[in-house]
């Protein structure tokens, strides 16, 4: 199959929609991924930034997350699609074979990780820009004085005239470690969940593509995707943690970032925080995004 520029244009859209629709539920799993004090419900984290800053708190970071994810989303999916379609020929990895999915999904995630990774970074850091005035310990957060300016030119400056261009990669690897697991795992749950679905409801129908409805697309994104998200919810805490942390103090790694979080903060509670908002927040994101981009790569 050759590039198909117009799936471009379908996955830049479904970027848009799925970005601005699902970006408050984005920044309450944030706060809550790098809440250092008592648990909170992703209800107390909601009602804390009404009550302490305002509604447009919800959308901190929204710009940023809007130039990097659509150029970000269109790759991922674009790439996954063009893999698939490339390998089918290679025995053993037919377009229904799930190690076709898998390395499908691991070529568009190391590719699309270019953008979504100083997405994340900047993103991250606009999010908890309110969240870092407040007594933490040590180490675990940026200092107020990193998030002086909420202008995400500002922002890019400081980060950039601290630590070059590497600033905007902190946590690269980190991130496809979280990410690579959780797209193999969405996408081989999606495509399966798919034919499952499509099969069961249009028996008697074409397997031809065009016949399936949007409700497949929904309920199978929505399946795969609070797995995956559950899953890797995991090392996602220690990844946002570590591309906000304040890299002068001790910390010097995410590896021992991870190692305090177990010793000091709960053993392995530390690292479910944010669970529940993270799976509400990525499973509508990933719904709209691939029923959008299903439904309008079509012809």
């Amino acid at each position: 199959m050759p590039f198909d520029a117009y799936n471009v244009v379908a996955s830049s859209t479904a970027a848009l929609v799925a970005r601005v629709c699902t970006h408050p539920l984005d920044t309450v799993k944030t706060r809550l991924q790098v809440s250092l004090g008592t648990r909170v419900t992703v209800l107390g984290a909601a009602k804390d930034i009404l009550h302490k800053e305002s509604f447009t708190a919800f959308y901190r970071g929204l710009p940023v997350a809007l130039t990097f994810s659509v150029p970000g989303l269109s790759v991922y999916l674009t790439t996954y699609d063009f893999v698939k379609a490339n390998i089918s020929h290679i025995k053993g990895f037919g377009e229904e074979k799930a190690a076709n999915h898998m390395f499908s999904g691991l070529c568009a995630e190391v590719l699309s990780g270019l953008f979504w990774t100083p997405m994340e970074v900047m993103k991250n850091r606009l999010q908890i820009i309110e969240r870092a005035k407040l007594p933490v310990k040590k180490n675990m957060l940026p200092t107020t004085a990193e998030l002086s300016g909420s202008d995400t030119l500002r922002l890019a400056r400081e980060i950039y005239g601290r630590d070059g261009l590497r600033g905007f990669y902190q946590g690269y690897w980190i991130t496809l470690g979280v990410f690579v697991p959780h797209t193999m795992i969405y996408f081989v749950t999606y495509e399966k969940l798919k034919t499952w679905i499509s099969s069961y409801k249009q028996r008697g129908i074409s397997g031809a593509e065009e016949a399936l409805t949007p409700w497949v697309y929904v309920l199978s994104s929505a399946g795969a995707c609070s797995i995956a998200a559950a899953i890797s919810n995991t090392l996602d805490v220690v990844k946002t943690r570590w591309q906000v942390a304040n890299r002068q103090g001790e910390l010097k790694s995410s590896w021992q970032l991870a190692k305090h979080m177990w010793l000091k903060e709960g053993g392995f509670k530390a690292f479910t925080r944010g669970m529940f908002a993270r799976v509400i927040w990525a499973t509508p994101n990933a719904v709209i995004s691939m029923t959008v981009y299903e439904l309008l790569k079509r012809r």
